[in-house]
């Protein structure tokens, strides 16, 4: 078989090897009700956590300082 022969199948079977695993979302039972998730509050988290003087130094950089 040339290479192209063996990249082919590989890529089958990699590809069609996990179809019957897939897990459905109703299938975990650790799963509670959906939250809304808030991408500015969760920034806003984590930038609270950054020591001032680093919060300083990147806020200079960032403004070309």
């Amino acid at each position: 078989m040339n290479l192209r022969c063996v990249l082919i199948i590989a890529i089958a079977w990699f590809a069609f090897s996990n179809i019957g695993y897939a897990q459905s979302p109703s299938s975990s039972p650790t799963t509670g009700p959906a939250t809304s998730f808030d991408p500015v509050q969760a920034s806003r988290a984590w930038l609270d956590t950054v020591p001032a003087d680093q919060r300083a130094k990147s806020d200079a950089y960032f403004e070309g300082g």
